[in-house]
């Protein structure tokens, strides 16, 4: 799952400001949900790739996801999903495989950390916050 960057229809040169000489497009107003992790010595690396993926699919079908892009370095991990609006992020993270990430975390992960930007116009407390999981 590492390097997915454009993957999803929609790359940087669609929401970028334009060059020096050209007028400048205005900026879609998107939500971004940054996921950072350390994992455990001990993690079953296949079957984290595997909830990885199958969630990663999920998302893409569910509709509203612009980006995934994804790295690691030495079990840190980082990913970082921007989604069309805070609506679509949060009915993603109630499909399947997400849950099932979700209840499999303390056996992936030392620590995880969740924080979301944007959309400030639906404030639950989450907008620009951190979440943080031992």
């Amino acid at each position: 799952m590492h390097g997915r960057l454009g993957e999803c229809g929609r790359g940087a040169s669609d929401v970028a400001a334009a060059g020096p000489n050209e007028k400048r497009r205005p900026q879609p107003r998107v939500y971004v949900v940054v996921f950072r992790s350390l994992v455990r010595s001990d993690a079953d690396r296949d079957h984290l790739r595997a909830l990885d993926e199958a969630a990663h699919l999920e998302a893409l079908e569910s509709g509203g996801l612009i980006e995934y892009i994804a790295g690691s370095d030495h079990g840190a991990r980082a990913s970082v999903c921007i989604w069309r609006s805070k609506a679509d992020a949060k009915r993603a993270a109630t499909l399947p495989h997400h849950l099932e990430a979700v209840r499999h975390a303390h056996t992936f992960y030392e620590w995880h950390t969740i924080q979301t930007y944007g959309d400030e116009s639906d404030s639950d407390g989450m907008d620009g916050t951190t979440h943080r999981a031992a």
